[in-house]
């Protein structure tokens, strides 16, 4: 059975695809994507609506 985790941080977020075979995970595909979702917001709390698409397409793309 195939199963896709992504993991969101603030600077990048990475796809990982693999798998399950008689309880082990076979690593199909991996991606690593800076996002940079604090930058020119984090300070004050938001994400600047550059960060924003720039996640929102990086989404789009493992998707």
């Amino acid at each position: 059975m195939k199963k896709a985790i992504i993991d969101l941080g603030t600077n990048t977020f990475n796809l990982l695809i693999g798998e399950v075979e008689n309880g082990q995970l076979n690593r199909l595909r991996t991606e690593k994507e800076a996002v940079l979702l604090g930058m020119n917001g984090i300070n004050h709390g938001t994400i600047a609506e550059e960060a924003w698409l720039r996640g929102l397409q990086t989404l789009i793309r493992f998707k």
